[in-house]
């Protein structure tokens, strides 16, 4: 007889200090769907769900999927849309049950899930789907690579498998690996054990893309200490700095293995991210200190210049006009995106293809604009991240401004990948600068066209890598970089981390808002 096997996802990554905060709407707006239809839309694509369900179907598995849903980045859930699609997922896995329990559960999560009024939002969900199937079911989740692990969570589960690569090129090879994992583990149970490491590093100094990189080699570092101590597996977490609660920060997953080969392992990939700490630690420069770079990098091919600080795959808002103003007065053929503004959208349809009028772009930049194309921002990537995934603007324009073009969506939505571009006829080889935001994600698509080179610059928006600038109330402020910690002390906290019961939980913090 086949293992049955429920399949639930509930995705959102929360910028605590975002002022966008979401609801019901901005899940459907991305994905909210059950049963054949997600294996319709996401059965083919290189993410999470994809690789979830070509694991299950290797296996042979009775795949039944329950809903799914995913919001795009952006501020914390309200509490009542919350509530609401708790109650949603939690009734679609009753449902499940309701036709035969299943064997296997693999609950798709972020892991910096924010809701008001709620500390420990996934490891809630985790527990009620905990309540329903019993203790004898495997539950098995996949995270982000920014994920923050609540203790409710790791209490809650069997299994955590992160994401190790940023971008995150992997997505579909970790679901299958969990799908894999969980299988498995009805035959010979495994427990995920989490470790917490007193470290933020800002995301644009976790990308695993460039060879060389700090935590592309920890990643591969990790890989071996696996194979060497026999573990299942063992993954260092990036976290998400901005999500500010009390489980922040970098931390390891390990899976499998006897205890002792978890600590040295554990402690031997530790050892390494504090000798890397200076790369994990190192600032981007502001606007102000790439526009001399980017003018002495002209006649190279083309120059990509991204700005970390306002991207909205991390909780930007999307809509400053970072480097914006600078382009058009040195008069470069640019192009640049995503400009997440509604409005100007709208302004744009009521002035008409070839319309002109004055745009002002992020409250603080106007210039007369020309509209050379309207119409429904949709791309879908071709890249290595999120492969085949339809990603969805809604109502858009490109407007001409100077010398070059920019791109304004309606959705709050990241140009992961070049198609965003292309799709929209912008040839982005022939530009002198390509400007957009993100924090790594660009690299896995773009990197090869940057023939001038990349500049990162930081606008200081929501996803500003400068930590200086947030108020932080949970862990954050206990550790590097604003705290100052020794080896001692490093060795300490981590030592006396994930051995005992997990803490009571902490009491639920307001939103921010905008920092």
């Amino acid at each position: 007889m086949s293992m049955r096997v429920a399949l639930l996802q509930l995705n959102h990554e929360a910028n605590g200090f975002s002022p966008l905060p979401i609801a019901v709407r901005d899940f459907k707006a991305r994905h909210w769907c059950e049963g054949e239809e997600v294996r319709r839309r996401f059965g083919a694509t290189r993410n999470w769900l994809g690789g979830a369900i070509a694991g299950c179907d290797a296996a042979g598995a009775d795949l039944a999927i329950g809903l799914c849903m995913s919001s795009h980045p952006g501020g914390a859930v309200l509490a009542d849309a919350f509530a609401e699609m708790r109650a949603a997922l939690l009734a679609s896995l009753r449902a499940i049950c309701a036709e035969g329990q299943p064997d296997v559960v693999l609950l798709l999560l972020h892991g910096a899930l924010v809701v008001e009024g709620c500390a420990m939002p996934e490891g809630d969900v985790a527990a009620d789907v905990r309540a329903i199937v019993g203790p004898d079911c495997i539950i098995g989740s996949t995270l982000d690579f920014h994920a923050n692990i609540d203790p409710l969570l790791v209490d809650s589960v069997d299994l955590l498998i992160g994401g190790q690569l940023y971008p995150h090129t992997d997505t579909f090879d970790r679901g299958r690996r969990l799908a894999e994992l969980a299988i498995a583990s009805r035959v010979a149970r495994r427990k995920t054990r989490r470790v917490l490491l007193p470290i933020a590093s800002g995301l644009p100094r976790q990308e695993t893309n460039t060879p060389g990189s700090a935590v592309g080699d920890l990643v591969v570092l990790g890989n071996a200490l696996a194979a060497q101590y026999g573990l299942d597996d063992l993954t260092l977490m990036g976290g998400f700095h901005f999500a500010d609660n009390d489980w922040t920060g970098m931390s390891i997953l390990a899976t499998g293995g006897a205890p002792a080969a978890q600590d040295a392992a554990i402690l031997a990939l530790a050892d390494a991210v504090w000798d890397r700490r200076a790369a994990l630690l190192e600032p981007v420069p502001d606007l102000a200190a790439v526009t001399g770079p980017i003018l002495s990098g002209m006649g190279r091919g083309m120059l990509l210049v991204v700005d970390t600080g306002d991207n909205p795959g991390g909780g930007g808002t999307g809509e400053t006009a970072s480097l914006l103003p600078w382009l058009v007065g040195q008069g470069l053929d640019y192009a640049a995106g995503f400009f997440v503004d509604g409005a100007l959208a709208r302004e744009a349809a009521r002035a008409g293809l070839g319309g002109q009028f004055d745009a002002t772009v992020g409250g603080s930049f106007t210039a007369p604009a020309t509209v050379e194309w309207l119409g429904d921002i949709t791309y879908r990537n071709i890249g290595p991240m999120m492969t085949g995934e339809l990603l969805e603007g809604g109502p858009g324009a490109v407007l001409r401004i100077g010398n070059g073009r920019i791109i304004v969506t309606t959705e709050r939505i990241q140009a992961y990948d070049i198609q965003a571009f292309l799709g929209l006829g912008i040839d982005l080889a022939a530009r002198q600068v390509v400007l957009v935001k993100s924090s790594a994600h660009f690299r896995a698509s773009y990197t090869g066209l940057a023939a001038g080179g990349i500049l990162l610059c930081d606008g200081g928006g929501c996803s500003s890598s400068d930590l200086t600038r947030f108020p932080f109330v949970g862990r954050m402020r206990d550790i590097l970089p604003l705290r100052p910690l020794d080896k001692a002390a490093w060795d300490a906290r981590i030592r006396a981390d994930g051995s005992g019961p997990s803490p009571p939980a902490p009491a639920a913090r307001p939103r921010h808002g905008a920092a």
